[in-house]
């Protein structure tokens, strides 16, 4: 194999390994961001809410409560459910038309001595962030809203994909150049290499040409003075 076609699966190799670790780094690192960004705002609707909900629950106005949460659900696209249980632990409203799927009661708890629980589930096949508040500090009652994933997980498909396309162009880029170098810096070494073999072979009439750059190998090479076997 010629030297330069070394050195382009070398540069090559290590430009596409590059690539790879750069993009997937880049890709976790904006995918992490996303993810922090819409749990802010999605744990900030639940907190904002269950502060709405606290004097109209302690009331026992279900009507008001009702119309809260179903105004929420609709002004919101990726919320998919909002149910709230009461003081004595019960689910008391809930934004489902078809009945209230009772096994969501038990599949979040809010632990004792903490205000918020998050958990990732499956609602009719498509994945949930869950997240419950509790409406006052020590009591039960809770308000829990179901936010669709899919535009997370669509968000980050766009992402990796935009990353993938600039890590590709930057990645073609880098060979084009690489070829291109590669070419020029191992076009001298090639000569020489492939004069050492003429004038080891016995032609000591063999001349390499020079380009005008390469001062440093006119030097070497005009200190070389073959000498011709007996």
């Amino acid at each position: 194999m010629r030297i330069k076609y070394k050195f382009n699966f070398l540069i090559i190799s290590l430009l596409f390994i590059l690539t790879i670790l750069v993009v997937g780094s880049v890709n976790h690192m904006m995918g992490e961001i996303l993810e922090k960004e819409i749990l802010d705002k999605e744990l900030a609707i639940t907190e904002h809410m269950a502060c709405n909900l606290a004097i109209p629950i302690l009331n026992k106005d279900i009507i008001l409560v009702q119309k809260s949460i179903d105004n929420i659900k609709d002004q919101n696209a990726k919320v998919k459910y909002i149910y709230i249980v009461g003081f004595d632990g019960t689910v008391i409203t809930s934004t489902f038309n078809n009945g209230f799927p009772v096994e969501l009661v038990t599949s979040n708890m809010i632990p004792s001595q903490e205000k918020i629980a998050i958990q990732t589930l499956s609602s009719d096949g498509e994945p949930i962030q869950d997240i419950g508040v509790r409406v006052l500090e020590d009591m039960d009652a809770k308000v829990y809203i179901g936010f669709s994933r899919a535009y997370l997980l669509e968000s980050i498909t766009r992402i990796t994909n935009r990353i993938i396309g600039i890590g590709a162009v930057i990645l073609v880029f880098g060979i084009c150049l690489s070829i291109i170098l590669t070419s020029r810096m191992t076009r001298p070494i090639e000569a020489l290499v492939k004069g050492t073999k003429r004038v080891s072979e016995g032609d000591f009439d063999f001349r390499i040409d020079i380009v005008k750059n390469d001062a440093h190998l006119t030097r070497w090479l005009s200190s070389v003075k073959p000498q011709k076997t007996r």
